[in-house]
């Protein structure tokens, strides 16, 4: 949750791993988290009630399959997930070690889109998404086996 460091070349390095083509890198101002923070909020109210949408999220963050979703060490305490006020709300852990250090959230956050809604661009963009995650210094994120 730290700002970056070196952040200019480190924006270099995650749009080296794709083609413009493939999708659309966007990095949002601060200015921006606000209303992110309220799109969030909305969305979390939408999938309340949608079962299928909570079991998946249960299963990407419950660390039974060795090789894909999240490790449980990378999951959020009830504090952590409070200081983030863009996310939605996520399934979080109790730990006994508080070694995190905890702070305002200066993370740069970025957007990847498609200029078109065609399944091929939206495909791409998928495909784009583990690429960019792998540079991020996210610890315990995993991409899925099918995803690299």
């Amino acid at each position: 949750m730290a700002a970056p460091t070196d952040w200019n070349s480190f924006e270099t390095l995650l749009r080296s791993t794709f083609s413009p083509d493939d999708a659309i890198l966007t990095v949002l101002p601060p200015q921006a988290r606000p209303r992110l923070a309220e799109a969030s909020r909305l969305t979390e109210a939408l999938r309340r009630y949608d079962s299928s949408y909570h079991a998946e999220l249960s299963w990407w963050t419950s660390g039974l399959e060795p090789d894909e979703g999240m490790l449980r060490g990378s999951l959020p305490t009830p504090e952590e997930n409070w200081v983030v006020g863009v996310d939605r709300e996520f399934p979080t852990v109790r730990r006994d070690d508080h070694t995190r250090v905890m702070g305002p959230d200066r993370a740069k956050i970025f957007v990847l889109s498609t200029v078109d809604d065609t399944p091929d661009q939206v495909l791409m963009c998928g495909e784009v998404l583990p690429r960019v995650l792998e540079c991020t210094p996210w610890p315990g994120w995993r991409p899925a086996r099918s995803a690299i």
